[in-house]
C-alpha cells in the first residue's frame, strides 16, 4: 500500500486520494485492533472523517460521508432532483432542502404500490419495540410488523390486498407516533 505512489505515476489528486484511503485504513485497522467496527469510532476518527469528507473531491469523500451517516446517523448532503419541464435540457437542477428526520417517523414508497412497499422507519428512542399496522379502507387489520428502535427498512409484499387506500400506522402500545396513507394500485 505504501509503494503505490512510487511504482505509480499518480497525479497529484491521485496521492490525496491515496492518502485519505491510507489514512482511512488506518483507521480501520487501529479500531479492529480495539475490536470495534469502523461505526464505533471515537471523536478523534469522527474528526478525520469530516476532515476527508471536507477536504477530498473523490470517492473518498463519499466513503468518508457514508461512514459519517452510519455514525452519527444524520448528514448535510440533501440529494438534487429535476424539476419537469418541456425538454430534459431546460430542466434545472433543484436542490432538495429537506435534513434527515430526527423524530419518529414512517416513510413508504413506491406510493402508489403495486407489488410491494419498502417502509422506513425511525425512532429517537432506540429501546423502542414498536409495531407498524396497516389498515384497510374499514379499519380492518391487514398486516402487522414488529420493529425495534433505531433505523430501519423492511418490504411489505402488497400484490395479494385488494386495490384501495390504506392507512400505515407507526404504534408504540397504544401511541400513534406516525401514520402514512398508503394507495395500492
Amino acid at each position: 500500500m505504501t509503494t503505490i505512489p512510487q511504482e505509480f505515476d499518480l497525479s497529484q489528486d491521485l496521492q490525496i486520494e491515496h492518502q485519505y484511503f491510507t489514512q482511512m485504513i488506518a483507521m480501520e485497522q487501529s479500531s479492529f485492533s480495539d475490536g470495534l467496527s469502523l461505526l464505533q469510532s471515537d471523536s478523534t476518527q469522527i474528526s478525520e472523517l469530516n476532515n476527508i469528507k471536507q477536504s477530498s473531491d473523490g470517492i473518498m469523500k463519499v466513503y468518508a460521508r457514508n461512514l459519517l451517516f452510519g455514525i452519527q446517523g444524520f448528514t448535510d448532503y440533501t440529494e438534487p432532483y429535476l424539476l419537469p419541464q418541456p425538454t430534459l435540457k431546460e430542466s434545472k437542477i433543484r436542490w432538495h432542502k429537506n435534513p434527515v428526520t430526527r423524530h419518529n417517523s414512517l416513510k413508504l414508497y413506491p406510493n402508489p404500490a403495486d407489488n410491494y412497499v419498502i417502509a422506513e422507519y425511525f425512532l429517537k428512542d432506540k429501546d423502542l419495540n414498536c409495531i407498524v399496522k396497516l389498515y384497510n379502507s374499514s379499519g380492518q387489520v391487514m398486516n402487522e410488523i414488529q420493529v425495534t428502535g433505531g433505523h430501519g427498512y423492511f418490504k411489505l409484499v402488497t400484490d395479494t390486498y385488494p386495490p384501495g387506500m390504506y392507512i400505515c400506522k407507526l404504534m408504540c402500545g397504544n401511541d400513534i407516533l406516525d401514520m402514512v396513507k398508503l394507495i395500492i394500485r
